[in-house]
């Protein structure tokens, strides 16, 4: 029993992975393929942090973000992902923590909870030292969004300069918008209302 329950959550990893690294693909579509893995992801994530098998569940809640988007239960991803948050100190790559918090940035984006905004933070700093600038610019425009609310102007301010610079004009046009939408948060909140829009 053991040993398919094992086997179940890392199939549900390699069918994850590749809508993960192309993501922006299916970012305009109304269900990437995902929303029918609902039932298995709660059962898989239970499965792995109750067997306490750290790099595995983070993995899987790394991978886990068009599951919860496609279905409409992120504030579920949210808080499912953030109770996982013990097995990060458990042999979990840096590659795989830094995929994690930047899962739990984005569902958080439009919460009320800071974690969110401090997810953000971690990933872009996992991604720095990690040299993948892409990864790095989303983590930093989820951080610049959320800052709106749990940050100064100044970080904002920093994180958008700091995003701006990793943009490249090879990326998706729905990703390098994400800086224009960060923008827009930035001026809202300075009440410069005519550069907002």
């Amino acid at each position: 029993m053991q040993a398919s329950l094992l086997r179940h959550a890392q199939a549900l990893v390699a069918l994850l992975e590749p809508l993960e690294r192309h993501e922006w693909l299916w970012r305009g579509t109304a269900d990437p393929g995902a929303r029918g893995e609902l039932d298995n992801l709660r059962a898989a994530l239970e499965w792995t942090d109750n067997a306490g098998d750290g790099p595995l569940v983070v993995t899987l809640a790394g991978l886990s973000y068009s599951v919860w988007w496609s279905s409409a239960h992120m504030a579920e991803g949210l808080a499912r992902c953030l109770a996982l948050r013990r097995h990060l100190h458990s042999g979990v790559s840096a590659k795989d923590a830094a995929r994690f918090w930047l899962t739990v940035a984005e569902l958080g984006l439009y919460s009320i909870r800071c974690e969110g905004y401090d997810a953000a933070i971690r990933a872009a700093a996992l991604y720095r030292e990690l040299g993948d600038d892409q990864r790095r610019f989303e983590s930093l425009t989820h951080a610049a969004i959320q800052a709106t609310r749990f940050g100064t102007l100044v970080e904002m301010q920093a994180q958008i300069e700091e995003a701006a610079g990793l943009e490249r004009p090879e990326w998706p046009a729905r990703q390098r918008g994400k800086l224009q939408f960060a923008r827009c948060f930035w001026f809202a909140r300075q009440s410069r209302f005519e550069e907002a829009l």
